[in-house]
């Protein structure tokens, strides 16, 4: 509903009001937003050790001559549900540790290895959704060690089972000695609430999901982008770094056609959010339409940047429209909901340059979209680089660009002139 995004917006107010607010990492990891692939969205539950070094050699290997997306950033491999030995709504023994399926994970200690040898890094799933284990007591101890024994370099927790504190994740990783990303999917077991605000204060994980799971559709992109606007404060902004907000994984050319692609990934980089592809890296059909998109120099040095802010929203058009949202890998939920036609997002970059989005919402029209310096805070003439296009123009007092397709936008470097 309208309501609904504008309660969104609100609530930023309260969330960056909050006092301790601590802007440094909690164990100095993810001072970048992470970027990596993860199962779920391409495989779901049927996960195994063949296929995941599979998906490693893809990511660590050259495609038809060009860098390979380890070399462009994408450096970690994760593993989603569906690892577990589930017997009785139980995947612990009787001293508290993980049962791993060895049908499907033989060893996970030399998946590892064999991925680090190929200068991967690997993250593994913890308070697992399938086999719940509701009821049951946490492990939190026993899952940390399990993860720094397996060698694992990082751990999504999940908010489906009962370990979902996740100060004790933060406590029990530290106790291990091995320092791993954490990434927090679904904290006091309101997995897609939005994360308590005094937690992400002097936040002790280094990504947050802030939204519903994403479905392969464009509209499903732009509802979990707005959930961006709570953490953007613009003096004080949650999202930062060592502490990401994640509006989920990306759906690039998953059901999306280059325009939308683009949008997609552009408004995950213009607002610092981690870069986790979900498609299966071994497809060439999807590696050639989704390849162009995600190794774009441009865009991924803008999402890396950081100048003191993750980007923030700066405009929304008065004019609105209704659409619906649809939720999950499978996209068999949804939510009507209604959106600006326009929107304006940007972000300040290293040596003056900032990152501008302008971006058609519409599900029906062409729209003209322009934002005015004062709007953006910033003044002087600029080069503005078309990230996508290449072409450079001049930009003094407007920005303005006619006739933007449904769905498509504009995304510009500015660089002082």
């Amino acid at each position: 509903s309208v309501m609904a995004v504008v309660a969104i917006i609100v609530f930023a107010a309260c969330l960056a009001s909050v006092h301790g607010y601590n802007p440094n990492s909690w164990n100095g990891l993810a001072m970048t937003p992470p970027m990596g692939w993860r199962s779920w969205n391409a495989f779901l539950l049927n996960v195994d050790q063949d296929l995941m070094l599979a998906q490693v050699n893809a990511i660590s290997s050259e495609y038809k001559g060009q860098p390979s997306l380890l070399s462009l950033g994408y450096a970690t491999v994760g593993i989603d549900d569906g690892w577990q030995y589930c017997v009785n709504h139980n995947f612990h023994d009787a001293n508290g540790n993980p049962i791993v399926n060895k049908t499907r994970f033989p060893d996970m200690a030399a998946m590892t290895a064999e991925a680090h040898s190929k200068g991967v890094k690997m993250g593994w799933y913890q308070n697992n959704c399938w086999c719940g284990e509701h009821g049951k007591p946490p492990h939190y101890a026993n899952d940390a060690n399990a993860t720094a024994n397996f060698n694992f370099d990082g751990v999504k927790v999940d908010g489906c089972g009962p370990a979902h504190n996740i100060s004790m994740w933060s406590d029990a990783i530290e106790a291990t000695g091995k320092k791993m990303v954490l990434e927090n999917c679904g904290d006091n077991h309101e997995t897609w609430s939005p994360p308590d605000a005094a937690g992400l204060q002097d936040c002790r994980f280094n990504l947050y999901r802030i939204s519903s799971d994403i479905a392969p559709q464009f509209m499903s992109s732009m509802y979990n982008l707005q959930y961006q606007t709570l953490y953007q404060d613009i003096n004080q902004p949650l999202s930062r770094q060592g502490c990401w907000s994640y509006p989920d994984m990306l759906e690039v050319a998953n059901n999306m056609n280059v325009e939308e692609s683009r949008t997609h990934f552009s408004a995950w980089c213009v607002t610092s959010a981690p870069l986790t592809l979900g498609f299966d890296l071994t497809n060439e059909t999807r590696m050639a339409a989704t390849y162009p998109i995600i190794s774009n120099k441009e865009a991924i040095a803008i999402n890396q940047a950081w100048a003191g802010h993750p980007g923030r929203l700066v405009q929304n058009s008065s004019e609105t429209f209704n659409t619906f949202a649809k939720h999950g890998a499978s996209g068999r939920s949804g939510t009507n909901i209604t959106l600006p036609v326009t929107q304006v997002w940007m972000k300040p970059l290293p040596q003056g340059e900032y990152a501008v989005l302008l971006v058609n919402l519409d599900d029906n029209a062409s729209h003209d979209i322009s934002v005015s310096f004062s709007e953006l805070g910033i003044s002087g003439s600029f080069t503005a680089f078309d990230v996508w296009t290449n072409d450079s123009s001049k930009v003094d007092g407007t920005i303005s660009v006619s006739s933007v397709a449904s769905h498509a936008s504009v995304f510009y470097k500015l660089t002082p002139a």
